[in-house]
């Protein structure tokens, strides 16, 4: 049956698409965090762990805003 879906424009199903991606970004945020803590804890931290971590929480930030901008 053709048109019986929803339509991509449904500011609600974009709402949930948005928090899906930033709960993904925010998890792997977390995570490498963690791993980044660990690190210079044992003393020997990573610069490439630091920017993956910059890149994540750079990410974090403009699905934030644009979540924000959703509601």
């Amino acid at each position: 049956m053709t048109g019986s879906h929803a339509p991509r424009h449904d500011a609600k199903a974009r709402r949930m698409r948005v928090e899906a991606v930033a709960g993904f970004l925010f998890f792997w945020t977390v995570v490498l965090g963690a791993w980044a803590a660990y690190q210079i804890a044992v003393g020997a931290p990573s610069v490439m762990l630091s920017l993956v971590l910059l890149l994540l929480v750079i990410g974090d930030v403009i699905a934030w805003r644009k979540w924000r901008a959703l509601r």
